[in-house]
This record gives structure tokens, C-alpha cells and sequence, in this order.
């Protein structure tokens, strides 16, 4: 009850939102980024439709957002062992591919934050990069890189209480019972989050921070680093890096920044430059991503279906309850087919 006050006290006071850090590969799952060549260039359009499409069409998106350069950018969360599938005649609309196998998110420290509340944002920008890149989370490697047991229910806990970590044990069961179709009694669901749901999560993370002059786009960093989870481990202590993803295999790393108070820009010429500093090569590609709707669409934690399933919807499962595993063949021929449809 003293932290579901707590969350709510940063809400109100403070216009925090804290979430729910569901890590990704606990579940099985990497994080794969595509960028989309737009077949016609134009103004930009509601995503609504090309959200439905992908919806119920392809499994495992994460967010879909417009790039400041006119592009699509597809954020998954698919299997580790998942197989994309696109034909040859659209490999031609598939700008660029990175794939991670670990996420970290927003841990941002407390003096940076506070520093962000009172609009100190050029302390921020300089100084407090510095600060934060020297701060490193100690985090178990093996446990935000290695899956774990889980099951339908607990993805429902998660893709319900991952926004709402306020939620008491009774309306959380009380929800569950309503989407799932089963009538949930606290204990069970108590079993679940205790033995299965508490091992799917780093704790919390910051998602939303209420400061003048939010960007209204995120630039994500790709570049190739000697150790990610080490350079992760110090980005995610500033308050303007939202999230960091690495593959453990090939170096790769990812690092999205919101800026905030006009200093978006310059927060990412200082930490493209010293990046160096923390054993990483020069940044490979800059992307800018409008981070605003109508121009960005969030999705929630990957779930099962039932409802949709039972209603008769033509809708692509992404678990399989009964097999306790994730669809791993994707199409993105269906995608790409959908986005030239649209917009003719």
C-alpha cells in the first residue's frame, strides 16, 4: 500500500509516471529494429489505419513511428529464435535491420532528476551526461539476457499491470477475470505474480516525464560498443535516455533520447562525442522518430489473444497457451503490402 501511494504521489506531485521494467528476453524475446522506405512521399498521415493492419496482421510490434526523413519505423519484440520472412520483390522497401537481445530502461538518478523538474535543463545536457555515464547499474548479465519460465497468465499480469503498477491484488484479479473469461481468486493470482512475474521484471522503470518543452522526437543512436550492458548500464542513468538495447553477440547498441527544454540537439552532440570515451566506435546511423501521436503508436507486452480468437477475428496469436510457446515465423510481406496499400 506505502508504494502504490508512492507512485501515485510522483504522479501528482511531480508528474513522474513509473512503470512496470518488463525485460523483453526474460520472456524469450529480442527487440529488432526495421526501418520501412515509404513508397510515396507526401504529408504525413494518421497511423490508425496502418495500426490496424499491423495489429491484427503481424505479431510482435512494439511501437510504430513516422521518421523525421519520411521513413517507418518498426520497433519488435519477437523471439529470440524468430524467422522474418520478406519476399524478394519488397526487400527493396527494407531500409535498415538491427536486431538486440538485451533492453534496459529509464533508472534515471535523482539528482538528474530533480534537476529536470526545476528546468536546469543545460546542467542536464552537459554536466549531468558526465555524471551519469560515470554512475553503472550493477545488473546480473545472465539474468537481463536469459529466459525464463512464464506463462499466458503471467503475460496478462504483465500487459495489465505494466502502465498500472498502483493496481491493488483484487482489481487486478478482477480485470484478469473479465479479459481472460476465468473466474481468478486473489491467492491464485498472488501464486503467479510471486513465483513467475516477479522474475520477468527489473523493477521500475521512469516512462514519462512532465517537463516544459518535451522533444517531440526521439533520436536513437546506433553504434557498435566493447561491452553494451556496461555502456547500458551507465546511459539509463540520465533522465534523457529513455532506453538502451545491445546484442551481446555483435556489439551492437541502440540508445533512444528525449530531450527536454531545448536541448534535445545538443544532449545528443555531447553524447554521440563521448561515446568513445566508454570503449564505443563512431555513431552509424542517427534516427529520428517523431515520439508524438498521430505520428507514434505504442503497443503493450506481447499476450495471448483469447478474446479476439473466441470473437472470430482473422488476428495473428502470438502465444500459444495450450503449446506454452511464442509464434516464431513472421511475415512482413503483410506489412509492407499493407503500407503500399495505403498509401495510394
Amino acid at each position: 500500500m506505502k508504494l502504490r501511494k508512492h507512485f501515485l504521489y510522483l504522479r501528482d506531485k511531480y508528474g513522474i509516471d513509473v512503470w512496470l521494467d518488463v525485460l523483453q528476453p526474460r520472456l524469450g524475446l529480442k527487440i529488432s529494429y526495421y526501418i520501412l522506405k515509404r513508397p510515396k512521399r507526401g504529408a504525413l498521415r494518421d497511423l490508425s489505419q496502418i495500426s490496424y493492419l499491423i495489429t491484427f496482421k503481424i505479431p510482435y510490434i512494439r511501437s510504430i513511428s513516422y521518421t523525421i526523413d519520411g521513413n517507418l519505423f518498426l520497433v519488435l519484440q519477437d523471439p529470440i529464435k524468430s524467422v522474418i520472412n520478406i519476399s524478394e520483390k519488397y526487400r527493396d522497401f527494407v531500409k535498415s535491420i538491427y536486431r538486440f537481445n538485451f533492453i534496459l530502461r529509464s533508472k534515471p538518478l535523482v539528482e538528474l532528476l530533480d534537476k529536470v523538474l526545476s528546468n536546469d535543463f543545460l546542467y542536464v545536457a552537459t554536466t549531468g551526461l558526465e555524471i551519469a555515464l560515470k554512475h553503472r547499474y550493477d545488473f546480473d548479465r545472465d539474468y537481463i539476457t536469459k529466459p525464463t519460465k512464464f506463462d499466458g497468465v503471467d503475460l496478462a499480469i504483465l500487459d495489465t499491470i505494466e502502465n498500472k503498477p498502483d493496481l491493488s491484488m483484487r482489481m487486478l484479479t478482477l480485470l484478469l477475470s473479465q479479459n481472460l473469461g476465468r473466474n481468478f481468486k486473489v491467492p491464485q493470482i498472488w501464486s503467479h505474480v510471486v513465483n513467475h512475474v516477479e522474475k520477468l521484471i527489473l523493477g521500475y522503470r521512469v516512462s514519462y516525464i512532465r517537463a516544459p518543452q518535451r522533444s517531440n522526437y526521439i533520436t536513437t543512436l546506433i553504434t557498435y560498443c566493447k561491452d553494451p550492458v556496461d555502456l547500458c548500464s551507465r546511459a539509463i542513468s540520465h533522465p534523457f535516455v529513455s532506453s538502451c538495447v545491445g546484442n551481446t553477440e555483435n556489439n551492437l547498441v541502440g540508445i533512444s533520447v528525449v530531450g527536454y527544454g531545448g536541448f534535445h540537439e545538443v544532449f545528443v552532440a555531447n553524447l554521440s562525442q563521448v561515446l568513445q570515451s566508454y570503449g564505443c566506435e563512431p555513431v552509424v546511423e542517427s534516427i529520428n522518430s517523431f515520439a508524438i501521436p498521430q505520428y507514434m503508436i505504442v503497443f503493450g507486452v506481447p499476450r495471448p489473444r483469447p478474446a479476439e480468437v473466441r470473437a472470430g477475428f482473422d488476428v495473428e496469436v502470438e502465444y500459444d497457451p495450450s503449446a506454452r510457446s511464442w509464434v516464431e515465423e513472421i511475415n512482413l510481406d503483410e506489412v509492407v503490402e499493407g503500407i503500399i496499400r495505403l498509401s495510394l
